[in-house]
């Protein structure tokens, strides 16, 4: 068989699988991808529902037990995490709730171990947070700087944190520094006259 002969059969034989790809598509349709899409929805958003309802009664659990410990209602709330803490016992939640509890009652370093557990299995923001709070308290400025900053690489909003933590031990430049980044995504009249000050 020849070079032409064999072009021809190869442009012959594209030519009818294009014709059988078209005619394909006129008798069985093209798939609706949007009507794919909304089936989908329709499958997954009742427990997708759930699943967001469940999230939310957890917030609201988590919610009352902070409330407790703010109302100084502190025998029930270490009731209550210390039950949960045998049913869950890795729960970070509930170990920056028990740290807080300890804080409420003043014992520090029974706070610290609660903090340090979770960070070192997580650098959980919250419990970043709350010790660096807790480091603030016991004069450590230079620790609870370092969680601040830990925090602020997973969310800007530390960064007015930092900013009044470089403000109580007179570091004028950083905490200009840090309220103006702050300002950059929460832009804020008090805050600006605060800028306007320290850039004095």
């Amino acid at each position: 068989m020849n070079n032409k002969k064999r072009i021809s059969l190869g442009l012959s034989l594209i030519a009818t699988l294009i014709l059988l790809g078209l005619l394909f598509n006129t008798f069985f349709g093209k798939p609706d991808i949007a009507k794919k899409i909304d089936d989908l929805r329709n499958e997954t958003a009742p427990n997708l529902d759930s699943f967001n309802k469940k999230i939310k009664a957890e917030n609201r659990f988590f919610d009352s037990i902070q409330y407790l410990i703010d109302s100084r209602k502190l025998d029930g709330a270490d009731n209550i995490i210390s039950q949960l803490l045998i049913k869950k016992p890795l729960d970070d939640r509930l170990h920056t709730l028990k740290g807080q509890l300890y804080e409420a009652r003043m014992q520090y370093d029974s706070a610290l171990i609660e903090y340090n557990f979770v960070i070192f299995r997580t650098p959980y923001p919250a419990a970043l947070d709350k010790r660096a709070t807790l480091f603030i308290k016991l004069g450590k400025y230079k620790d609870a700087l370092e969680d601040y900053k830990k925090a602020y690489e997973v969310n800007y909003d530390y960064s007015y944190k930092i900013a009044q933590t470089f403000e109580m031990i007179r570091q004028k430049d950083s905490a200009l520094k840090y309220y103006t980044i702050y300002f950059e995504h929460y832009p804020d009249s008090i805050l600006q006259k605060k800028i306007n000050l320290l850039s004095k």
